[in-house]
């Protein structure tokens, strides 16, 4: 099970650290990107000399001088969002499934009540576009689940993120403790969920065990209780149709 890389040089707690969250659940599998991206923001929060910042870990550094190319970034770092949001809907949507409606906690029905969410916000998506966006991001899904569930919280609007800053209101300062550890809550419960893949007879976890992203393992994080908000409203209705 791969384990975050949050820590700056010090093994510590940093600016970086929700720099470093971010990018990974932005690129939880492509280092080019992942690398990329955090010599970005790097550039743009730091106008000194990299070399004088000893947070930053060298392959960093290395990224920095050797510029990125920051058009197919960005244009990576879009899909990505989008796909952070239905990764992080489809695991939050099959967890309130199971809360108030276990027969019918399935990938089918999740699809469907996410498809819809989308609708109504605007966005753009088809069963592929979830399909993709669950197997590409299923790995970091429960961290774009905790950061719904805090924006929503928090009286912000849950959807799509407008650049990093945004994306990481709720996970910055001392906050990030807490965020993480609304994030492992949500990957255990992930993990528990046994559930019937498609072309599948056997039920498997929700989450891999063996590939999804887990704090360090040495890290502190607070206590919490995982509390899943039961369906909106407009949920139930929508889920008459499909029992």
């Amino acid at each position: 099970m791969p384990e975050l890389d949050i820590f700056d040089q010090k093994r510590g707690l940093s600016f970086l650290s929700p720099i470093l969250l971010y990018a990974r659940m932005a690129f939880p599998k492509d280092e080019r990107a992942y690398k990329a991206f955090v010599a970005a923001v790097i550039a743009d929060v730091c106008a000194e000399a990299p070399e004088q910042l000893p947070d930053v870990p060298t392959s960093f550094i290395t990224a920095l001088r050797q510029g990125h190319d920051g058009d197919p970034v960005d244009s990576a770092l879009r899909v990505a969002q989008f796909e952070g949001f239905a990764a992080g809907s489809m695991l939050l949507t099959i967890l309130q499934l199971e809360k108030g409606y276990p027969k019918l906690a399935t990938f089918e029905n999740a699809y469907n009540l996410v498809g819809v969410k989308c609708l109504r916000m605007g966005l753009t998506s088809s069963r592929t576009s979830l399909y993709n966006a669950w197997r590409n991001l299923m790995s970091v899904a429960h961290l774009w689940t905790a950061h719904i569930m805090l924006r929503a919280d928090s009286g912000h609007d849950p959807q799509l993120i407008n650049g990093y800053a945004d994306g990481m209101a709720a996970e910055n300062g001392n906050g990030i403790l807490h965020f993480l550890a609304l994030a492992e809550a949500l990957r255990a419960a992930g993990e528990l969920k046994m559930i019937n893949k498609k072309q599948k007879k056997t039920c498997e976890p929700l989450l891999d065990p063996c590939e999804t992203w887990r704090v360090p393992h040495n890290l502190q994080l607070p206590d919490i209780t995982l509390c899943v908000p039961s369906l909106a409203n407009e949920e139930h209705e929508l889920l008459v149709g499909l029992r």
